[in-house]
């Protein structure tokens, strides 16, 4: 078995010691969950004996916790297949709710098994699919403002994922955020499932959402990934004859398209230094990440989710004997930095080596105002006479 982890998400452990989130998210540190059914959108049936389409939605039981993050999942099933009870799904679900998140299982809007020879009907029904997904994250930002938060959320930390097609979902869901990526032969596709925020409902709240889970998926194109992207950790078997490790036709018909998987995803993610992580089981086909799930699958993927929670933490870092905090980081619009040294220089650097700001001075206490900057992950660099420290920043 092999991991691959890239520069940036091995900075985050080498330089940075997070605080515990006071004990949650971790570990499981809870006994129970409960489960609630709910309609998170009645735009679309999910079948003609059920309307509207369904979530179940998993909360740690005893939890009084009110800034809880969200896991967002879909099942599996080739797009004709499956619903929000998979197995692995729930599995998920009730792993990640024992940590103290709020997860969902969705359904989504399906098509039939003789569609898998019609690769206009397939790609049609992915593009629907995602639409749907966005309306199950928008859900949770309104119930946040119309229920008074009755769920007990965090919504500046949703985070979404699935296994098979539902890591499908997932993945081009996150990367695919942009209607600059899409390119003309996709555009009907996307015009028909309502843009790029699509159409099942929820509309005038946000989709954006903070990183991506892909057990055993793929994204259609790796051009969808740019340097702007999310995180995104990945767990995949490279003997999968279902969704390539690498990249083949779906389902290996030659009649549907090309798609790439993990090893891909995490080539193209290298590129452009986006944030990922991914762990590689040797053999056990397309069902390995669900067969490992509770051994490899959910301690792997909880780690990387872990390491991206905002958790109202800051970041110490220790280097060439001087220590600093910053906090919050992750931040929105600014960020406050306290050493127990003064430093001279501050400097942000972009992923392409650019200097997005400068200071000068002598401190050792300072509020950074950035609201204008753009949306990514940063070098931040402290220095002093000589010597100087570094850490990664990230800007949501």
């Amino acid at each position: 078995m092999k991991k691959y982890y890239s520069l940036i998400f091995l900075l985050s452990y080498s330089l940075i010691s997070y605080a515990q989130c006071d004990g949650r998210y971790e570990a499981e540190i809870f006994d129970a969950t409960t489960t609630t059914e709910i309609e998170y959108t009645d735009v679309y049936d999910w079948s003609t004996s059920n309307s509207g389409l369904d979530m179940d939605i998993y909360m740690p039981v005893g939890d009084d916790f009110t800034d809880r993050p969200v896991l967002v999942f879909a099942h599996g099933g080739s797009f004709y297949a499956g619903d929000k009870n998979n197995e692995g799904v729930s599995g998920l679900c009730e792993s990640f709710a024992k940590r103290g998140y709020v997860t969902a299982s969705i359904q989504y809007r399906l098509t039939t098994p003789s569609s898998l020879i019609d690769s206009t009907v397939m790609i049609q029904t992915v593009f629907n699919a995602i639409s749907d997904m966005k309306s199950a994250v928008r859900y949770f930002r309104k119930d946040f403002v119309t229920n008074n938060n009755s769920l007990g959320i965090d919504t500046s930390q949703i985070f979404i994922g699935g296994y098979s097609a539902g890591a499908i979902i997932a993945v081009n869901y996150g990367f695919m955020n942009d209607e600059s990526v899409v390119p003309e032969y996709l555009q009907p596709y996307v015009e028909n499932a309502g843009g790029i925020e699509g159409n099942s409902g929820n509309e005038g709240y946000s989709s954006r959402v903070n990183a991506i889970m892909n057990l055993a998926g793929a994204v259609y194109l790796p051009s969808f990934i740019d340097p702007t992207d999310i995180p995104i950790v990945s767990v995949h078997a490279e003997d999968d004859e279902t969704v390539a490790y690498g990249c083949d036709n779906a389902l290996g018909y030659p009649f549907l398209p090309v798609v790439c998987g993990s090893e891909k995803i995490l080539e193209q993610a290298d590129l452009f230094s986006v944030e990922n992580a991914l762990h590689t089981f040797d053999s056990g086909g397309h069902a390995a990440p669900i067969v490992n799930l509770q051994s490899v699958s959910v301690p792997f993927i909880s780690d990387f989710i872990y390491s991206n929670l905002d958790c109202n933490q800051s970041t110490s870092i220790i280097e060439n004997n001087i220590e600093v905090s910053v906090f919050p980081n992750p931040f929105k619009d600014s960020f406050l930095i306290e050493s127990k040294t003064y430093f001279s220089k501050i400097r942000l650097i972009d992923i392409f080596g650019k200097v997005q700001f400068s200071w000068q001075g002598n401190t050792n206490s300072t509020q950074v105002n950035l609201a204008d900057l753009s949306p990514g992950v940063y070098l931040l660099q402290l220095i002093q006479n000589n010597s100087f420290v570094t850490s990664r920043i990230i800007k949501r």
